[in-house]
């Protein structure tokens, strides 16, 4: 899982050409950080979201893309998120939710150092790529399950 975590996180940065990204899977009503990039998984200080806090949760929430230009102005933003994003020069969002029909697997965000307006390709090229990661994270949670009851 580790190995197919990671491979998302990069795969979404290198996609867009953003500067971080990271994973969070949904656990019960919480999304726990699961991946990030090396200069995103320090970034996210609190390991465990609600959700409907702060940004990824309110993805999770809504179930719905989110952008944001200018996370300095960000009210949704939770203060330790928002201090964390400013030290490491984090400007611009996008989040997407990752889902398998109307079930939340998890929330895949990626971040920019300068100012970006995410143009219409790019955002039907991260919710694609968050659909099919959640089936992929699903399949590796099944296979997973299954190898435990066959052990």
């Amino acid at each position: 899982m580790d190995e197919l975590l990671s491979s998302i996180t990069e795969h979404a940065n290198k996609l867009l050409g953003t500067d971080g990204c990271n994973l969070r899977l949904r656990k019960g009503n919480e999304l726990i950080l699961s991946y990030g990039t090396k200069n995103t998984i320090n970034l996210m200080v609190k390991k465990r979201l609600k959700i409907g806090e702060s940004l990824a949760g309110t993805i999770a929430k809504t179930k719905k893309l989110l952008i944001v230009e200018d996370l300095r102005d960000e009210k949704r933003y939770i203060k330790k998120h928002s201090e964390a994003a400013k030290n490491f020069g984090f400007v611009s969002f996008f989040g997407v939710p990752m889902l398998i029909e109307d079930e939340l697997i998890g929330v895949i965000c990626v971040y920019t150092k300068k100012p970006k307006r995410f143009i219409e390709t790019e955002i039907e090229l991260l919710s694609s790529f968050a659909d099919q990661a959640a089936i992929a994270v699903r399949n590796a949670k099944i296979l997973k399950k299954f190898k435990k009851q066959i052990e």
